[in-house]
């Protein structure tokens, strides 16, 4: 199959109105093992330079700048949002590095 998941972020770059396209998804990334997952104006990221290595919870509009987790006041989106990172890791083959021996 060569068809891929995706959505044009061209509006978004062009200063025009973000669609229901872009808000109504999930949108999964993964870095050097450092994950994440964007869903309207929440984030959940998994750094591996944090010393804890546990998913945080951010509200992007209320804290651009993440500073304030809400983990542990929202863990039913916390959970919801890791499962679909799971499954968004399963869909497109996301291969984690190995922690040094």
């Amino acid at each position: 199959d060569d068809s891929f998941d995706g959505v044009s972020l061209t509006p978004l770059l062009r200063g025009d109105a973000v669609t229901d396209q872009l808000t109504n998804r999930d949108m999964g990334f993964e870095l050097f093992g450092d994950k994440a997952l964007i869903r309207g104006h929440w984030k959940i990221s998994q750094l591996r330079s944090s010393e804890l290595r546990r998913w945080e919870l951010f509200n992007l509009v209320a804290d651009p700048g993440e500073r304030t987790d809400l983990s542990q006041q929202e863990p039913v989106l916390l959970n919801s949002m890791i499962a679909a990172w799971s499954q968004y890791a399963k869909d497109n083959g996301v291969v984690l590095p190995q922690p040094p021996l």
